[in-house]
């Protein structure tokens, strides 16, 4: 899941040159890293089985039923999130389900946010480029985001 994140906000990054430049304000960095997981994350989705029966929306689900969460959907819910389909480096507050969420919440979100700050920090030592044969080949996965390849040059 670590490189699918990394070659996502590779990716993010290179289709918005602006942001990593602007990510060099420290209080921009701490938000838009949670802004490159909400905007393309690499959990799309995961299944979990009802232990009771309940009800969402108009829809009855039974106990035992399996039910498919779509995390990238809610991230891109504007009943929650504001100009969805827009990198907004200082969303707060950015209640994204990149990392899940509750008891569900993935163990490493602070070592991932680590990560992604120190990329995005090297990334603007050393710029990088998309060629321009084209924006690298996704990873065909139904719950994972992710790039088989990704060809970039760091540019010194």
């Amino acid at each position: 899941m670590a490189a699918a994140a990394v070659g996502n906000a590779v990716h993010t990054l290179l289709a918005h040159p602006g942001a990593l430049h602007q990510m060099r304000d420290r209080a921009l960095l701490a938000t838009g890293v949670d802004e490159l997981v909400r905007f393309d994350g690499p959990v799309q989705g995961t299944t979990r089985t009802a232990v009771r029966a309940c009800q969402i929306g108009s829809v009855e689900i039974t106990a035992g039923q399996k039910v498919v969460v779509l995390f990238a959907a809610a991230n891109r819910d504007p009943a929650a999130f504001a100009r969805v389909d827009e990198l907004v480096l200082d969303r707060t507050p950015n209640p994204h389900l990149g990392y899940g969420w509750g008891p569900h919440s993935c163990i490493g979100t602070t070592v991932a946010q680590a990560g992604l700050r120190a990329l995005v920090t090297a990334l603007d030592d050393y710029p990088a480029q998309l060629p321009a044969a084209g924006d690298g080949v996704r990873r065909r996965t139904a719950t994972m985001r992710a790039f088989d390849t990704l060809p970039a040059a760091l540019l010194s």
